[in-house]
């Protein structure tokens, strides 16, 4: 069984430009290419590529769960791959694509062993990029990792204003984001990283963060010194594992724990230490 990694990071600055002013700053972030490298799945040891799937690609997962599609973005290198829902409309309960929605092994050229993939969330308070781009920021055919990005506004997760609006009541409504997912070549983890642009004129806490995870009854929480147990505690990262197919494990960034926990019915979620969002000029 071989696992994949996702490790997430927050960057919070001023827009692409860090010394950018607040003008600046109000922009969203640059896109790339629509559709990347036109062959994704056909990374040597020494390559990454990103670019969308086809559906002769996707393999058949038992469970009939995963909405994967033709058309989704895929990081991959020869050793495993990532697959990103193409913007618009989401069966998940983050409804705005840009998210993983699926992952596996890669032999041959070919996915393997796809993992029975729910959802995870990628937040900031109870809000997430509302998508209005999905888009390859670079396809890996210069020898350098592969990166796809979703940009757009943050928002509020419908799922989460009952349970969490009075938790985190700045919505971010005003705030410009992007997701970063970049996959080097040899490497067996993407690095998830959330960039921020702040047009606001001062320093703003977020006082804590959520790491949240859907449908984990798929694939069973691991955490190191508790073995299978929801109940998250002070955990440097977590393993979602599949013993029939790929698991993958999340890791928090800047060596963050995942503190005290919520589970209920399929849904997991884990709280560690918040961040400052910038002021314009920062």
């Amino acid at each position: 069984m071989r696992k994949l990694i996702l490790c997430a990071v927050l960057v919070a600055c001023g827009g692409d430009d860090d010394n950018a002013a607040c003008p600046t700053a109000q922009g969203p972030f640059a896109e790339g290419d629509l559709d990347g490298h036109a062959e994704p799945l056909g990374s040597g040891p020494s390559e990454a590529r990103a670019g969308r799937i086809a559906a002769a690609d996707l393999p058949v997962v038992p469970s009939g769960l995963v909405t994967w599609k033709a058309g989704d973005f895929v990081l991959a290198n020869d050793k495993v791959a990532l697959v990103i829902e193409d913007v618009g409309d989401s069966d998940l309960y983050d409804p705005w694509g840009g998210r993983p929605v699926g992952l596996a092994r890669v032999v041959d050229g070919a996915l393997v062993e796809p993992n029975n993939f729910g959802e995870f969330f990628i937040l900031t308070g109870r809000s997430t990029v509302l998508s209005d781009s999905v888009t390859v920021l670079a396809d890996g055919s210069d020898g350098g990792p592969a990166i796809v990005r979703a940009r757009g506004k943050l928002h509020p997760v419908p799922f989460f204003e009952a349970i969490l609006g009075a938790v985190f009541d700045d919505p971010w409504l005003d705030i410009d984001a992007a997701i970063d997912y970049e996959l080097a070549p040899g490497a067996e983890h993407v690095d998830i990283r959330y960039r921020f642009a702040s047009a606001r004129d001062e320093v703003t806490a977020l006082g804590s963060a959520l790491h949240a995870f859907m449908f984990t009854a798929r694939t069973p929480i691991y955490q190191p010194g508790r073995g299978f147990n929801d109940a998250i505690g002070g955990a440097p990262f977590i393993a979602l594992v599949d013993d029939r197919a790929t698991s993958w494990a999340y890791i928090p960034g800047d060596g963050e724990a995942l503190g005290s926990s919520i589970s209920v019915s399929g849904f997991v979620g884990a709280f560690s230490e918040g961040f400052d969002m910038p002021a314009c000029d920062t």
